[in-house]
């Protein structure tokens, strides 16, 4: 099968919907998993980035990293979320969470204000 130029067929819309998602959803959850024992292996850091698009639409990003590789966790749209430490908090704290705690090297977050209060008054009791 040519992968690009002439002769190229594209998926059909019923190949990318089912067999190809399917197996990229397969494939990152492997993915995934090996992560997961380099994290139990060598320890992790979790890293924190948000931003604002024109619309003002907040995306905070989430990703692990380890080793040599990182991987992207999950984004939140915190669009419609109050912007302060608790919430930031809640949120950082609910991915640690699934990540398991038990071995956290480090957090590495924006410096916003909000991100840098959450850092201090949350995570440092």
């Amino acid at each position: 099968m040519t992968i690009a130029g002439k002769g190229y067929k594209a998926p059909s819309h019923k190949d990318l919907s089912e067999r190809l998602l399917t197996n990229a959803v397969a494939r990152a959850r492997e993915v995934m998993e090996e992560q997961k024992i380099e994290w139990a292996n060598y320890g992790y850091t979790i890293l924190s980035d948000g931003w604002t698009d024109g619309k003002n639409c907040t995306i905070i990003n989430f990703l692990v990293a380890c080793k040599d590789n990182v991987v992207f966790l999950k984004s939140v749209d915190a669009s419609n979320k109050v912007k302060n430490v608790e919430t930031f908090a809640r949120m950082l704290e609910r991915v640690v969470m699934e990540v398991g705690v038990e071995n956290m090297v480090q957090i590495i977050i924006d410096n916003a204000v909000a991100y840098v209060s959450a850092k201090f008054t949350y995570f440092m009791e």
